[in-house]
């Protein structure tokens, strides 16, 4: 007698050994509105070396009941698309990894980069305060540092001229408008990274002076707030 054979797709490897669910679409002709219409079924199908992946296209074929569900086993691996999808499922998680390293290595270098655009704009300013006054009023531990700052930036005449001066208001604008973007896409990651460490958040939520006991959610939002007000953190968490 010839036993019922369908052909279908693995939908997932379950949770039971040598067992996976497939489904079976059919087109079968409904009276009801005299037209063929898809009928979809899942079968529990034995699967006796776990050869099938989620994705795979099988036949499978009627058998002695192995369960009260499972009445099928699996006669053949028609495609391995299923193989193919874990493949490029793996691709694609080592490419977003690939990706946020990068990202993060990007974020960190323009990190040191604006702190020493900052360290450029304090030194400036220690020499605008200092430069003009009498040199009764001059300690020797300014005129040193005076001195220091021109060695180091090259400053040969004071005050310095336009050209001198690099960071202008419409840069330094342009940088911060950067660094929010920066913070903005470096939260996700960090928050995942803090989340991890519950002795961190404890000590976080304690010196924030919130209950260590609050729900997830909000102690998830309470650690995000903190991460976008303290950029060195979410530095030291991606390093």
């Amino acid at each position: 007698m010839a036993r019922q054979n369908f052909v279908g797709m693995v939908l997932s490897q379950g949770k039971m050994n040598k067992t996976v669910k497939v489904r079976v679409s059919r087109t079968v002709y409904d009276q009801a509105v005299a037209k063929d219409a898809i009928r979809i079924k899942d079968y529990l199908v034995h699967d006796e070396n776990n050869l099938c992946k989620e994705g795979d296209i099988v036949r499978i074929i009627s058998c002695d009941k192995l369960s009260p569900r499972k009445a099928f086993s699996i006669a053949q691996v028609k495609k391995n698309t299923g193989t193919q999808f874990a493949e490029y499922d793996q691709l694609a998680k080592d490419t977003l990894v690939l990706e946020n390293n990068l990202r993060n290595k990007e974020f960190l270098q323009r990190r040191q980069e604006r702190a020493g655009q900052v360290e450029y704009l304090q030194s400036l300013r220690f020499m605008y305060e200092h430069a003009y006054k009498p040199s009764s009023e001059q300690t020797d531990e300014n005129k040193q540092k005076m001195e220091a700052i021109k060695t180091r930036y090259n400053i040969n005449n004071w005050p310095p001229s336009g050209d001198a001066l690099k960071l202008q208001i419409n840069t330094l604008r342009e940088e911060l408008s950067e660094l929010v973007e920066d913070i903005e896409i470096s939260v996700p990651q960090a928050l995942d990274v803090l989340m991890k460490d519950e002795e961190k958040v404890s000590q976080i939520l304690k010196d924030l002076g919130r209950d260590t006991q609050e729900r997830a959610s909000t102690r998830k939002n309470i650690l995000r707030s903190y991460l976008k007000k303290n950029p060195s953190v979410i530095e030291a968490l991606l390093i």
